[in-house]
């Protein structure tokens, strides 16, 4: 039930963003409603993110020695 409450606060918020937008990228050019620009560039910029988190994450763990782990003692 509460999903459902939450989705339709989105679509309401969205409808409120329902007027055309002109957005150009070089010689592209594209007219889309602006709340489908907006949704396009935070899923873009969420992937992003997870893309450089898992790209440092991959790092960390070809740097770290083999063989050799953290052990804390008290």
């Amino acid at each position: 039930m509460g999903l459902l409450v939450f989705g339709g606060l989105i679509v309401l918020l969205a409808s409120s963003n329902a007027h055309m937008a002109e957005t150009r990228l070089g010689p592209i050019a594209m007219k889309a409603p602006h709340f489908v620009v907006l949704g396009i560039t935070f899923f873009l910029g969420f992937a992003t993110g997870i893309v450089s988190v898992l790209m440092n994450a991959l790092q960390r763990r070809q740097r770290k020695t083999p063989g050799k782990s953290i052990v804390i003692k008290h």
